[in-house]
């Protein structure tokens, strides 16, 4: 009996770790590839010291800290499938860690027929490639010598379902896939890069975005198959340029499958950055409504009286039918002309006893509710600001007395 009853302690173990692993599979395969991600500059050398040499290590040092190209950069760090691998892995650990997990927590979503679109050195290619072992995977990259890597590591873990191209979308061979994955291509694909937005209401924001990057959008969505999926996971925080990925998305015949959404929130070299992690299906009938899921994104206290970032911005965006009467407001620009601040303050039809007030500048913006009696201490505030605002040589515009912001 007791040894029965110890027999079954350890089956439920077992089980245990197989959950943990299945759970945090982007450590153990970090960990296979001897993968450690770098807390700085420093400890990157560290790691290309150590595996490389520090003859090695000192070349790449000298040629990838002092490059500004980013096809240069592929083409150094991507020099051999070693060099890749410590060199990404230091410096995007983190990312892959986490990528590796949501793909893996996902793994239903893709079909047969995969593509994966800037594949860079291959270390996702290979996992998938190991993680869905009947499929088979198109992964393609623009840079050569990251091909080369990618099949160097593929041969080395002995993937042997991905096939990897070195070409773009836009001249990749004619076809469609069940699933396209893309990651942080997007912003590697803005049509127009001197984009200013900063201030205008958040939707015409993302439109401009996503106008930028509606041509690639369209290529990419074209290959996804009907049923299919698009899953992509992108760089940036919940901003104008994500929804205005999410609006081309819904533009193209996706459908978000909200419940699939998640923020990776990572640690790269020191620095906190953010990917916006999204599964698409193409589907014959499309009724979503985009903007309604990115405001569930930003759920509104109704006790609150004030909203920072990008939740201020999407109850500006929201309240903007309820703005009664503009008591001052300006936008401020720098001698480049480009938009670096903006005050002003409202009355709401709703709630003619309060008045909301919007501060804005490089530091973030801010969206306060107050009563309506500090509507002259508010206004005598934002005219200081304004003032100053001139004195330091900047331009001040004056918003219409319209109503809207």
């Amino acid at each position: 009996m007791q040894g029965s009853v110890n027999r079954q302690r350890c089956a439920v173990s077992i089980a245990v770790i197989d959950m943990k692993k299945q759970k945090n599979a982007g450590l153990q395969y970090l960990i296979e590839l001897g993968i450690r991600p770098a807390k700085d500059k420093n400890g990157v050398y560290l790691q290309l010291q150590e595996q490389l040499g520090k003859g090695r290590a000192d070349e790449l040092k000298k040629a990838l800290w002092e490059e500004t190209d980013a096809q240069r950069i592929y083409d150094i760090k991507n020099a051999d499938w070693k060099t890749a691998v410590t060199f990404s892995g230091a410096y995007d650990g983190d990312f892959y860690r986490q990528a590796c997990n949501w793909l893996g927590a996902h793994k239903e979503q893709f079909g047969q027929e995969i593509l994966e679109v800037g594949c860079d050195c291959g270390i996702i290619s290979c996992f998938l490639g190991r993680l869905l072992p009947q499929t088979h995977i198109t992964a393609i990259d623009r840079t050569q010598t990251a091909i080369a890597a990618a099949e160097q590591l593929a041969e080395r873990l002995q993937v042997k379902n991905v096939t990897f191209l070195c070409t773009d979308l836009h001249d990749l061979a004619a076809g469609q896939f069940d699933t396209v994955l893309s990651m942080r291509t997007m912003h590697e694909n803005i049509a127009d890069r001197n984009i200013h937005p900063s201030f205008l209401l958040l939707l015409e924001q993302a439109q401009l975005y996503g106008n930028a990057v509606a041509e690639y959008a369209e290529r990419l969505m074209d290959r996804v198959r009907q049923g299919g999926n698009l899953i992509s996971i992108e760089k940036g925080e919940k901003n104008p340029a994500f929804l205005g990925w999410l609006l081309n998305l819904h533009a193209n015949g996706l459908t978000v499958l909200e419940q699939d959404y998640a923020e990776l929130q990572c640690r790269m070299v020191g620095c906190d950055v953010s990917f916006q992690a999204t599964i698409a299906e193409k589907r014959d009938v499309q009724s979503q409504n985009v903007y309604a899921f990115w405001c569930s994104l930003f759920p509104v206290d109704p006790d609150g009286y004030q909203f920072h970032g990008w939740a201020a911005e999407t109850l500006l965006q929201n309240m903007t039918q309820d703005l009664q009467q503009l008591l001052t407001g300006a936008m401020i620009y720098n001698q480049a002309g480009e938009a670096c601040g903006k005050y002003a303050a409202w009355t709401l039809k709703s709630r003619p006893d309060v008045v909301l007030y919007y501060q804005g500048s490089a530091g973030g913006t801010t969206l306060s509710l107050y009563e309506g009696s500090l509507q002259q201490a508010i206004c005598q505030q934002i005219d200081t600001v304004l003032q100053q605002c001139r004195m330091q040589g900047l331009t001040v515009a004056l918003l219409p007395q319209s109503g809207q912001s």
